[in-house]
């Protein structure tokens, strides 16, 4: 009886082991966000509208939470969190210029895609894309890449 216990035992040791080293406690993380803050970034695509040709859709992200837009019409403020990959934009505060309809257009989807609680994730070496029920943006540091100027 004991040779047989032993010898089970031997069988049943390797398989534990296995076994175990199969299984995993640790999660699956995702990627952390990036980091928005003291960033000023400018939109190189969209979709889920059109960007108005000769514009540019920039984003500039203040070390004290407040997000400043320019969509090639008004300038846009509010305050921002980021909690794990989600963008939370609220109060989003505007001037009122009266600009070329197409412009204001342009304002009113990129303030909906800000204020629609969107998901934030890194795009390569220095951008973002930022995802939102009418769409997303891609957009690059401003630093690392030639845009076009504004349209006002």
């Amino acid at each position: 009886m004991t040779m047989r216990f032993h010898a089970l035992a031997l069988l049943l040791v390797p398989v534990v082991l296995i076994a175990a080293g199969c299984s995993s406690d640790a999660q699956t993380t995702k990627p952390a966000a990036p980091t928005l803050s003291g960033v000023t970034y400018a939109a190189t695509s969209i979709t889920g509208a059109t960007q108005v040709p000769g514009s540019t859709i920039e984003l500039a992200f203040g070390t004290d939470s407040t997000l400043s837009v320019n969509a090639g019409c008004n300038v846009m403020n509010a305050p921002y969190t980021l909690a794990a990959d989600v963008l939370k934009v609220t109060a989003l505060a505007s001037t009122k210029k009266a600009c070329d309809p197409a412009l204001e257009t342009q304002d009113a989807w990129v303030a909906g895609l800000l204020t629609s609680s969107p998901t934030v994730a890194a795009s390569g070496t220095n951008g973002i894309i930022i995802t939102g029920k009418s769409g997303s943006m891609t957009l690059q540091d401003s630093q690392t890449t030639s845009t076009n100027t504004a349209t006002s």
